[in-house]
């Protein structure tokens, strides 16, 4: 090991020299070698096998279904008797999921033993509310209902049906979450009343690159239409992806760097869609296959939006445009694989609240992903995720450019995932992370600046029994360089998190979860030196270089309901923060060249504060006879967030409540579904109330089966009633109402 450091060292000139520029890449480094350094040769491996059958609700077979490993990433195809067959597969207790367009889905656990074959049954279930497997809450993939922490899953048909033109819109109508909507080219997930970097927005398991977390006018740079899935991990406990991710993480993932073989020579998605109340018209395709060993994928989406339609009227510039392309290559081996893939995404967009000021964002990024599954030593798989992006967004005044905000960076993290020792499991880790972030115009609001970071976290979980201990804990240290007016200043802090979690699995039927936590936000950038107009917010935005740390305490209990007609989840949840770093309007507003163009001074600031609620959501079978099936759906939640000493925090979301009715065949799908908003008139200092609304919406769907191809026809109508509905949580909520009736039809071929 001292061998493999020095010659890192070396290589760089710093000859031992921990130098602040070189300690992450040297920490990244070092934790590389001392992972690798506890691995012993190779020996020979205990091997077994598994062999399964794949039934319908009715026990008849089912040909065709897709079957995976998820934790070793293998996966296969029934064949006509609906069997399915894993040869040397290493020892060990593996999740199993199947999956069929027709028949529904199913996930169990499945043990491996030394020269044994392993038999399972997974019987398909076509029920709304399933168990869905989570690879971003644990080093493992996870069942939700073993995890301490509430969580959150939309696959490719929940991302069907929901699919709106920006990531916050798309899961704005999900427990516990609302949207920064910033008319309709920009908006970002609030999770339980917590937004900007208090949300980590991953792609594929390390962060977009991108400014969205510097205003909320800045938008997410990722399509969601090329997501296949997107998870969810609502409250503090998310430490295996950042401290200051006290709301939770959101990992959008896709299939831009393949992990496995693909079961057929070349597979895809074609999707068509458009809709009424923004006359949008977008198009997104996919494709994979494999040569040999080299898995491929390739992808594309195209999206364009004119201002649209809320109830009193067209929003004025809230139109939208989007390209984003993708390319990747794996080298998808028995025991791993290793990818790279690079992808653009364009955007030109609108500010409602400045009708000249048009915002034209590109992003360029390169990724790099590999995991090793072989256990051996003390380690039984390594995972690497890495990006690197160069980032620019111009605010063009009418056909002037105003300011230029310029983002390179790149973040990696390596995470070795340990052998079972007993009751023991887990991972220990390391992610570094450097951002080059410049604002170049007259009205530039933030200084150049550069944020080194570097931390190293764990996670373990032991199991006693129907009871599992989850704990995590994570070091993060962030140096933050600036070049203010006064000359260069640098800011540089640390802090130290944790939580200690317990699931209660008494039986099939119910699962009970608890998590306490202690985390650090350290102030970013922005919050520190911003100092400048932002004419696309029409704000004139602080900073205050004196910001204390944020502590978080954070409880949060969930009870999910398994098993039975009545199936879902109730969590409550409490976070106390000392020194909450917020951004409020001080009243001062600072002249413009025109009467009624002045610019309202915008201030980040700290007090304590408090942040408590509850979600719900829930699902009651009506009727269930094959193929026909009949839910009703219901849901709800609330956050209060005060200040500890007097007064209430600005854009909190009010209650909702949910009532849907849902029906599933074996082709016909459909749901009703109504939403009650409440009136929010706990505000803040200067902010306004917001009128509650109902909203109605439908949809309906009808899949055909042409061989090995599905095709999938979809409306939805949203806002059927056409109320006026206000986004209390945005910024715009005045100039940018919620858009009013719409219906979207789409087409969606996958093969």
């Amino acid at each position: 090991m001292t061998r493999c450091l020095f010659m890192a060292a070396k290589k760089r000139g710093a000859v031992l020299s921990f130098s602040p520029k070189w300690t992450a890449p040297f920490l990244l480094v070092a934790v590389l070698c001392s992972l690798f350094s506890l691995v012993p040769p190779l020996a020979a491996q205990q091997l077994g096998e598994v062999e399964g059958s794949v039934l319908d609700a009715d026990g008849s077979p089912v040909a065709g279904v897709t079957v995976r490993l998820v934790d070793l990433r293998r996966a296969t195809t029934t064949n006509a008797e609906g069997m399915f067959r894993f040869a040397a597969l290493p020892v060990g207790e593996y999740l199993i999921e199947a999956a069929s367009a027709s028949a529904g889905g199913a996930v169990d656990r499945v043990s491996i033993a030394e020269g044994a074959t392993a038999k399972v049954e997974l019987r398909l279930d076509l029920t709304v509310h399933r168990d869905e497997i989570v690879v971003t809450a644990s080093p493992d993939p996870r069942s939700q209902n073993e995890l301490a922490q509430a969580t959150g899953v939309l696959d490719a048909d929940d991302l069907s049906r929901n699919l709106k033109t920006t990531l916050g819109d798309t899961l704005a109508e999900q427990p516990g979450i609302s949207s920064s909507s910033w008319g309709g080219g920009a908006s970002r997930p609030v999770i339980r009343g917590l937004g900007g970097d208090r949300i980590r927005v991953l792609d594929a398991g390390v962060g977009t690159g991108d400014a969205s977390t510097t205003s909320p006018d800045h938008a997410v740079s990722l399509e969601p239409a090329l997501a296949e899935r997107i998870e969810i991990v609502r409250g503090p406990a998310t430490l295996l992806y950042g401290s200051s991710a006290t709301g939770g993480v959101v990992n959008v993932l896709g299939g831009r760097i393949p992990s496995e073989l693909p079961g057929k020579p070349i597979s895809g998605i074609v999707d068509l869609r458009g809709g009424s109340a923004a006359s949008e018209k977008s198009g997104t395709a996919g494709f994979s296959g494999s040569f040999g060993r080299i898995a491929w994928h390739l992808e594309g989406a195209k999206r364009e939006t004119d201002d649209y339609e809320s109830a009193e009227g067209t929003v004025v510039n809230s139109f939208s445009e989007a390209d984003s392309a993708a390319i990747g290559l794996s080298y998808v081996g028995d025991h791993g694989y290793l990818g790279l893939s690079t992808s653009t995404f364009d955007t030109l967009y609108g500010s409602p609240i400045e009708e000249e000021v048009k915002i034209d964002l590109e992003q360029k990024r390169v990724d790099l992903q590999g995991e090793w599954n072989r256990p051996s030593g003390f380690f039984k798989a390594f995972k690497l995720r890495a990006g690197q992006n160069d980032y620019e967004h111009v605010e063009l005044e009418g056909d002037e450019v105003g300011t230029r905000f310029l983002n390179k960076g790149w973040e990696a993290r390596v995470e070795g995932v340990q052998r079972a020792r007993g009751p023991l499991t887990g991972s220990f880790g390391v992610q570094v992370l450097r951002r080059d972030f410049e604002a170049i115009g007259e009205e530039a609001f933030v200084p150049p600046t550069r944020t080194d970071s570097w931390a190293a976290f764990t996670f373990q979980e032991i199991s006693t029994g129907p009871l599992r201990w989850q704990v995590g804990a994570r070091y993060e240290s962030q140096q933050v360089d600036a070049d203010v007016e006064e000359g260069k200043t640098s800011r540089d802090e640390n802090g130290l998190s944790g939580s200690l979690g317990a699931v209660w699995i008494p039986n099939d039927d119910w699962t009970l979860g608890l998590v306490a936590s202690r985390s650090i936000k350290l102030p970013n950038a922005e919050e520190l030196f911003s100092n400048g107009p932002h004419l696309a917010t029409g704000t004139f935005e602080t900073g205050n270089p004196d910001l204390d740390r944020e502590t978080n305490l954070g409880v949060d209990l969930s009870l999910r309901k398994r098993t039975g007609r009545l199936t879902g989840e109730v969590s409550v949840f409490r976070n106390r923060f000392d020194n909450f770093i917020f951004d409020r309007f001080t009243g001062d507003v600072l002249p413009g060249e025109e009467e009624g163009d002045g610019l309202r001074v915008l201030q980040f600031s700290q007090r304590d504060a408090e942040f408590t609620g509850a979600e719900l959501s829930g699902v009651f079978e009506l009727f269930h006879g094959e193929p026909h099936h009949w839910d009703a759906e219901f849901g709800a939640d609330f956050v209060r967030a005060k200040f500890t000493r007097g007064g209430d925090l600005p854009r909190i979301p009010p209650a909702r409540y949910r009532l849907a009715l849902h029906y599933r065949g074996d082709r016909l799908q459909g749901k009703i579904e109504g939403q009650k908003v409440a009136e929010q008139d706990r505000i803040a200092e200067l902010e306004t109330t917001t009128d509650g609304y109902t909203l109605l919406s439908a949809d309906v769907s009808y899949r055909f089966l042409v061989g090995s191809s599905v095709i999938d026809l979809l409306v939805r109508g949203t806002n059927l009633t056409d109320v006026l509905a206000r986004n209390h949580v945005s910024f715009v909520k005045d100039a940018a109402p919620l858009a009013g009736r719409d219906v979207t039809v789409g087409v969606r071929l996958s093969f």
